[in-house]
């Protein structure tokens, strides 16, 4: 027995020895992500640089026949497999009939979940975490190398899901945010920050990422064509979105001479990066793929494997200029088609006059804002006037952030508008009240109570320069307030702490009118009320701070208290019945 043991355990040291030298050999052969949405594709392929597999995903029903005969029936596949934005659904049923039998399926919500589950599998392995906004793609995408050299995991934060993440990932002082994340949000986080607008946090995340990494060749690609062999590969990114001049000086700066060029749509972008450089860059382009294993395709060439993330941009768009002759004033309506915030700043010419406006406008993705000029025309100059002949020329600085360093401009790429002006014989008298403002610490809003004294209902909403990091101009959006009624104006704040309001004077621009926001007034004002507290309290304070919310809690707590008095009163009665 003891000659038996001995043999034993001279066996399982000599495993042990050997398993220190041999390389582990992966799990699976394939991960194959089925998913239309481009956070879960992004997981799975970080996911396989772990692994050791070869990641796949599918940009359509054509493209899963295509790609399951590039896989061998011999080989194992894990199937991430979405419920709510599958290409395909039961893939694994799809390769059992074709005789694939080594087969693991992983059925996920969404990117919360599978985050989750994919740690999971490969918690030894990691080393670190990088904390990522799921909004826009950017700094995920820089990200990559890092996941890929220095074992990083990455986890994507949202306010849903924050709870979730404090609990299941261990961060600390080495760890990255790189996102554009309210403070309040990540407020946990005690790591390394880049949470700035995502172009900026994207420039300084690559040029951490290009002083943390050692690499031989780069990778030079768009946002709408990420290439899934270049994100497992480790190689640094450089995402070019206009960019060149900040791309050129981190090329000097950090030696970068190998530049792998992803997409044909590119090849111009790298040349003129190589000019601005001032180096001989080595270019490999990569404009499309050869099928060499897959009959009847062999030899032919197909587009690029790639796929695209989420990315902010705006789009401003003057909608019309419209000449109220009674009111002698201009109006301008803007409007942002993007999918980013972005702050404008407008001045004219009309009739030889030229206007501007005190600060720079906030508009808020998807949102339509009137801005009025009061003109200083007299009655001979209005009934000269000539819609045919006068035009507004304008000229619109832009930009999500500040400097504003991009210029509107029109149709033949010149940054003057010359915009027709429609006019309008429209009259009225509106008359509203800036009556309180408060600011929730907790939730980072503020709050101007505004009251209608007109027999109508009235559209407002609020403009507030403030000049504080991150936080230069804030506003609300359009909120109508009926007639001699009070009504909230919420400006999120999301950078910003009660300190940042105590003895400061805000210079609040009302925008206001019947119609439209023809008229304006800038109040003069100091907050002097704050709601603070945890997240509970801060709930209650946001129903206090509504009249409609606060009457429904009252009723709700009058039945709850006649409930209970109500089954008080029911169980002495039976008390008292079962005494007789």
């Amino acid at each position: 027995m003891v000659k038996v043991n001995t043999i034993r355990n001279t066996v399982f040291i000599l495993i042990l020895f050997i398993s220190l030298f041999v390389p582990i050999v992966s799990a699976y052969d394939y991960v194959v992500i089925d998913s239309k949405d481009w956070r879960d594709i992004y997981l799975g392929i970080m996911f396989s640089t772990f692994d050791g597999s070869k990641p796949l995903f599918f940009s359509s029903l054509a493209d899963v026949d295509l790609k399951t005969k590039l896989i061998p029936k011999n080989a194992s596949v894990l199937i991430l497999e979405s419920k709510e934005k599958p290409v395909i659904r039961n893939y694994e049923s799809f390769l059992k009939v074709r005789d694939y039998s080594k087969l693991n399926n992983l059925f996920f919500n969404d990117f919360s979940d599978l985050q989750v589950q994919l740690y999971t599998e490969i918690k030894d392995k990691v080393k670190n975490f990088i904390v990522l906004n799921p909004e826009f793609g950017n700094e995920a995408v820089i990200a990559a190398p890092l996941i890929k050299d220095k074992k990083y995991w990455p986890v994507f934060l949202t306010e849903e899901n924050r709870a979730s993440v404090v609990s299941n990932f261990d961060f600390d002082e080495q760890s990255i945010a790189a996102g554009y994340f309210p403070s309040r949000l990540i407020d946990f986080f005690p790591g390394i920050r880049f949470i700035d607008v995502p172009y900026k946090n994207m420039i300084a995340l690559l040029n951490y990422t290009l002083d943390k990494i050692n690499f031989d060749w780069s990778a030079l690609m768009i946002l709408d064509k990420v290439d899934p062999d270049i994100l497992a590969s480790g190689k640094p990114i450089f995402v070019y979105d206009g960019n060149l001049d900040l791309l050129a000086s981190l090329v000097n700066e950090k030696n970068a001479t190998k530049f792998e060029v992803i997409g044909g749509e590119l090849a111009d972008v790298a040349k003129e990066l190589e000019t601005r450089s001032g180096r001989d860059l080595k270019l490999l382009l990569k404009y499309a793929r050869t099928i060499t294993n897959l009959k009847p395709y062999v030899g032919k060439l197909i587009d690029i494997d790639a796929f695209s993330v989420n990315y902010p941009y705006v789009s401003l768009n003057v909608e019309n200029v419209t000449f109220y002759l009674n009111l002698n004033t201009l109006a301008l309506t803007i409007s942002n088609k993007g999918n980013f915030r972005a702050f404008f700043y407008p001045n004219l010419e009309f009739m030889d006059k030229a206007y501007s406006i005190e600060h720079p406008i906030r508009i808020l993705p998807g949102q339509t804002l009137t801005i009025p000029f009061f003109l200083n025309l007299s009655k001979d100059e209005i009934t000269k006037f000539d819609k045919n002949k006068d035009q507004a020329i304008l000229n619109i600085l832009y930009g999500m952030d500040f400097p504003l360093e991009d210029t509107l401009k029109d149709k033949d790429g010149l940054p003057l508008i010359q915009q027709r002006v429609n006019v309008s014989q429209h009259r009225e008298s509106v008359s509203v009240q800036l009556k309180d403002q408060i600011f929730d610490n907790n939730k980072g809003k503020l709050l101007l109570k505004v009251y209608n004294n007109n027999s109508f209902d009235v559209i407002v909403f609020a403009e507030i320069p403030l000049d504080k990091p991150r936080e230069d101009v804030i506003s609300s959006k359009k909120v109508i307030i009926p007639s001699h009624s009070e009504g909230t104006l919420v400006l999120d704040t999301p950078f910003l702490y009660k300190d940042d309001f105590y003895n400061t004077t805000l210079k609040i621009s009302l925008y206001f009118g019947q119609k439209d926001t023809l008229n304006s007034k800038v109040i003069s004002v100091k907050v002097v009320k704050f709601y603070e507290g945890s997240r509970i309290t801060g709930f209650f304070a946001g129903i206090i701070e509504e009249p409609k919310w606060l009457f429904i809690l009252i009723i709700a707590i009058i039945l709850v208290i006649f409930l209970v008095l109500f089954r008080r009163r029911r169980k002495k009665k039976e008390e008292q019945d079962l005494n007789f």
